[in-house]
């Protein structure tokens, strides 16, 4: 029988002449009689069908007023008030018809009679919560609309629907979703919460997830690596739960290291200090970030040419300084420079300006008017004086940024590149000698004497010699073979071939005389000079300044290699116009020439040197040039340093025309 609890109330009976309660009536008489029913409340749970055991049994009971004990042996008549909610049978059992009310009544022969109330009617057996889990995608910040409407449904137990239920909400968290009387969640905050619906003691789920309405930033730069005051542009872009792009975002800006990097609002970095910065941008609750990583602007290598001197900075940029009249810095000269002797304005730049920005550079060299680059592209890039061809760009190379060209020569590829007075010679990656330019005294190597504007390969007996080291002088060219056998040729009129003869220029590579082996070659003005495999110097040529380090000086050619004296454990020569410098394994410089403006870093300024002597300023260096009348290097620390003729800016210590005959520091690169 599907009943459940019972409630009774108070029904109706006759009260009827009272008998002792064994007292035999000798027929059927209602007198005295009274009659009841029980229970006189009662519900029956069905569902919108009526089964066979949705029933109800109730008992008559007949009691003598007199006695007040039950009499048996009278007939009861039951009927019910409504046959389509219940009906009942002679033994009082109500069955279910309908949902509804209804009375049942027992009847005593006609004159008493007594009442049951029957309901009939559903039992909730579970609430269902719709949607059973849902998210609810919230911006930042959260704002009252982000909601969703939960609808809570009592339900029998075969699943229909019970009207009438009271339900009441509840939040698990209502610091992330709260829920309202009527089923209305709020969101707060990002996080689940489970939202619970109770009615008639049972209750029913559902799981809100409040998302962030994007699912992802990301964070673009233009670059990874940058220099100290260097500004980047970086961009964010936003990607809804669609995996859409959400347009018209903004994003909140933020530098995880400020020593390193500052953003704005707009995502706009400055670069402040070396290191590395991660740069994160926020949007709806969401970040993306990107590293960049920040190293010194300072220059790593130089070369030093006439009144000018071109560099590489960190991550490939090239800088250039000194005089710019026929464009040899690669880039418009900024400031105006003269000498007194000769008062006419020249265009020069006082400290290091940045040309070809297109082109990362791995190597520079500076000659007389002209300069050339090797890209990590393994092209060859020239700027400055093309009169002779030393460009290499054969009148149509490729302009990639103010005054610089790419040298053409086919398919073939370079690892180094030396510029001399009016010509330049590179080694390509597979070790060949190839150069361009002025080839008045055969400092083409190629036994034409004819000017080239394109990169050519030395004469036949020597293109297929395998090169370690090439370089340019002012007329003639040296090189170092991979053995370590060092040629010459072009002008010999001082001997700076090394042959021993002062009679003939050469043409075509010719070996230095005495059989030594080299590890490292430097053409000059009139001299040259290289290491020995043991770090001890030799040079020859002109030595009318004592440029050659021998001890004297003399206007007579020294035309074969003397060793240089006092000099040990170098690694690395520099011969400039009438100057020559070297450093040495712990990264001393050594310096000896002409000293007519300060170029041998030891104060003077006047006279000559006839011997090595240390450059003033006890610094350790990993690079020295020397040019025509001023000297730079690099030192161990990563700071550039100049000394000698600053007529032109060529110190670039952003001063002009004060010789300065110990290392001045070069400006930081702009």
């Amino acid at each position: 029988m599907r009943s459940s609890w019972l409630a009774l109330v108070v029904g109706t009976a006759g009260i009827l002449a009272a008998c002792d309660d064994k007292t035999t009536l000798s027929g059927p008489s209602t007198i005295g009689m009274s009659v009841s029913v029980s229970p006189r409340l009662d519900t029956i749970f069905a569902t919108d069908t009526a089964a066979p055991g949705d029933t109800v049994r109730l008992t008559a009971r007949v009691r003598s007023s007199v006695t007040g004990g039950d009499v048996t042996g009278f007939a009861i008549a039951w009927s019910s008030s409504d046959a389509n909610v219940a009906t009942v049978d002679a033994s009082g059992l109500v069955r279910a018809r309908g949902h509804g009310n209804a009375t049942i009544s027992a009847d005593l022969a006609g004159k008493e009679q007594a009442k049951a109330s029957i309901v009939v009617a559903q039992r909730t057996q579970s609430i269902s919560v719709t949607p059973a889990a849902t998210s609810i995608f919230v911006d930042d910040p959260i704002v009252v609309g982000d909601t969703v409407r939960l609808r809570g449904v009592a339900l029998d137990r075969d699943g229909v629907v019970v009207t009438g239920t009271t339900i009441t909400w509840r939040s698990s968290a209502t610091g992330i979703a709260a829920v309202d009387a009527a089923g209305l969640v709020r969101a707060l905050a990002l996080g689940s919460a489970t939202i619970t619906a109770t009615g008639a003691g049972v209750s029913g789920t559902a799981t809100i997830q409040v998302k962030t309405l994007v699912k992802s930033v990301a964070v673009a730069s233009p670059v990874t690596q940058a220099l100290v005051s260097d500004t980047v542009q970086l961009t964010a872009r936003a990607t809804g739960q669609n995996d859409q792009a959400l347009v018209g975002r903004r994003f909140t800006w933020q530098s995880t290291n400020l020593s390193v990097a500052t953003v704005d609002s707009t995502g706009r970095v400055i670069l402040v200090g070396s290191g590395t910065a991660q740069v994160t941008a926020t949007s709806g609750f969401v970040t993306g970030s990107t590293s960049i990583q920040v190293v010194p602007r300072a220059i790593v290598s130089l070369d030093v040419g006439s009144d000018f001197t071109c560099g590489v900075a960190n991550l490939g940029r090239g800088y250039c300084w000194g005089k710019g009249e026929l464009d040899q810095l690669g880039v418009a000269a900024d400031s105006l420079c003269h000498e007194a002797t000769a008062p006419e304005d020249v265009p020069c730049a006082i400290s290091p300006r940045r040309f070809a920005p297109a082109v990362t550079f791995s190597a520079v060299s500076a000659g007389g008017l002209s300069a050339c680059g090797i890209g990590s592209d393994s092209n060859i890039y020239c700027w400055g004086d093309n009169t002779a061809g030393q460009l290499g760009d054969g009148k149509r190379g490729t302009s990639v940024s103010d005054f610089a060209v790419r040298a053409t020569v086919g398919t073939v590829r370079f690892k180094s590149v030396t510029v001399g007075g009016s010509h330049a010679c590179a080694l390509s990656t597979t070790d060949t000698a190839y150069c361009w330019g002025a080839d008045g005294n055969g400092q083409l190597g190629d036994a034409r004497h004819i000017n080239s504007t394109t990169p050519i390969p030395l004469a036949v007996n020597f293109e297929t010699l395998k090169w370690s080291r090439l370089s340019a002088g002012e007329s003639h060219t040296c090189g170092l073979t991979v053995g370590g056998t060092a040629y010459c040729w072009g002008s010999n009129e001082a001997g700076q071939l090394g042959t021993g003869s002062t009679t003939l220029d050469s043409d075509t590579p010719a070996a230095v005389a005495g059989g030594l082996t080299f590890i490292e070659i430097s053409a000059g003005g009139g001299h040259t000079c290289a290491v020995a495999v043991d770090g001890s110097v030799y040079c020859w040529g002109a030595n009318t300044s004592g440029q050659l380090g021998s001890g004297g000086a003399s206007n007579v050619p020294v035309i074969t290699p003397v060793p240089v004296s006092s000099l040990s454990n170098v690694v690395e020569v520099s011969a400039g116009a009438s100057h020559t410098c070297a450093r040495t394994q712990g990264g001393q410089v050594y310096c000896w020439g002409s000293a007519a403006w300060g170029q041998v870093g030891n104060g003077a300024t006047t006279g000559l040197v006839a011997s090595p002597i240390p450059v003033d300023g006890q610094l350790q260096f990993r690079s020295v040039s020397a040019g025509l009348r001023h000297t730079c290097g690099v030192d161990v620390l990563g700071a550039t340093y100049c000394w000698g003729s600053n007529v032109f800016g060529a110190l670039g210590n952003e001063r002009q025309a004060a010789m300065r005959a110990t290392p001045q520091r070069v400006a930081t690169p702009r």
